[in-house]
């Protein structure tokens, strides 16, 4: 009789378990199974760097495999451990799901994160960003593997975000008699800005490699920075194209399309020239070409004419900026937006959208009102290197 009642109590644990599970499925958690490692391992990002170590006879939860990976929850996406040194392990745990509101920080050195008890579950690389849930006096708490992770806050800072570079005119200042604006900068001044950079080991990203990073697929590391121009203008490719290319970076130009000629036209510095398509086709080894509205871009009585529109107008405009070049990232001429004009680009198949405001990126943040960090003549060198700081 008591082993019939031991019986039933387990079919009844399993019953429940089974039912949490599949409770856990539809809402969209991940698959209650896990793995056992049998030995060390690394651990590579989607690009195949190595982010970290997992450690033998540990166990990780899992959210989906391949035939040559695990891809476990981490750096708050998801990193591969070799199937080859895994054991499969039972499908009766379910993990939480750390949701809760935190922050982003990162790894200031190499270092080993342990559980609550003190073991050894993951070592991160330096540089490399974690999503923290809490924090208390001597450790930031983040997930591994399905796991609650420790951080020492000796070896971890709080991230304060992707710093995206605004520019838009670029002049040498000799021939600069009409443009003495704060959006006009000298050819030394943004060869000096690159230099900085590459100094820096800046990784310059694309606005994809961003887009992933905020939707928690990519992790980016802490010397991540996205370039990016405003208003196609020709002075771009004479002065920037050649020193990004060199030093095998990347930037976004937004371009208004409007004003996009269909051949080159010839530079001259006492006017404005625009990027033509013929130049587009041939300098997207740097420039990924985004949208900046086709013929929108006007202030008229203090307002941007985005924010004027009728749904039906502001529509009819990015079809045909989106028919001219095709795009999925957008910046707001002069930084103005308002609700409509978000759902309006949201609805149009846009997934970033960046103001004028200066500030950071950070995971979290409203995808239709990103901050950038605007880059003038009066920005000293050492305020440059500050924008950068990590």
């Amino acid at each position: 009789m008591k082993r019939v009642v031991i019986l039933a109590l387990f079919l009844i644990f399993v019953g429940v378990q089974q039912a949490d599970a599949n409770v856990a499925r539809t809402k969209g958690e991940r698959e209650p199974t896990f793995f056992i490692t049998q030995a060390s391992a690394p651990v590579y990002d989607e690009s195949g760097e190595v982010i970290g170590k997992v450690y033998s006879k540990q166990d990780y939860f899992y959210d989906s495999k391949s035939a040559d990976c695990y891809y476990i929850e981490i750096e708050n996406h998801l990193g591969c451990v070799p199937a080859n040194v895994t054991k499969r392990g039972s499908t009766m745990m379910i993990p939480e799901k750390l949701n809760r509101k935190g922050q982003m920080i990162y790894t200031t050195k190499k270092v080993n994160f342990t559980d609550e008890r003190g073991q050894i579950v993951y070592m991160s690389q330096a540089n490399r960003r974690h999503y923290a849930y809490k924090e208390d006096k001597k450790y930031y708490y983040v997930e591994a593997g399905g796991r609650t992770a420790l951080v020492p806050k000796t070896h971890a800072a709080v991230d304060k975000g992707i710093p995206v570079l605004m520019y838009h005119h670029i002049l040498k200042d000799s021939e600069n008699k009409k443009y003495r604006t704060s959006t006009t900068i000298t050819d030394v001044q943004f060869a000096k800005n690159i230099s900085i950079l590459n100094e820096m080991d800046a990784q310059t990203i694309t606005m994809d490699e961003l887009y992933d990073f905020l939707q928690g697929k990519r992790n980016l590391g802490k010397n991540a920075v996205a370039i990016t121009f405003d208003d196609g203008l020709l002075s771009n490719l004479i002065y920037a194209y050649p020193l990004l290319q060199s030093h095998n970076m990347k930037a976004t130009n937004f371009l208004i399309t409007s004003r996009v000629m269909d051949t080159p036209q010839y530079f001259y510095a006492d006017n404005l020239q625009f990027i033509s398509k013929e130049e587009i086709e041939w300098s997207q080894d740097v420039f990924q070409y985004e949208g900046h509205t086709h013929a929108l871009h006007q202030i008229v009585d203090g307002k941007s004419l985005v924010v004027q529109q009728t749904i039906k107008s502001l529509k009819q405009d990015l079809a045909t900026s989106q028919a001219i070049v095709p795009q999925h990232y957008f910046a707001y001429p002069f930084g103005q937006y308002n609700a409509t004009t978000k759902q309006v680009l949201k609805n149009m198949g846009y997934k970033l959208a960046f103001t004028t405001k200066t500030g950071y990126v950070k995971y979290g943040d409203d995808p239709f009102a990103l901050n950038r960090i605007g880059i003038e003549p009066k920005t000293t060198e050492k305020q440059f290197r500050q924008y950068l700081s990590y």
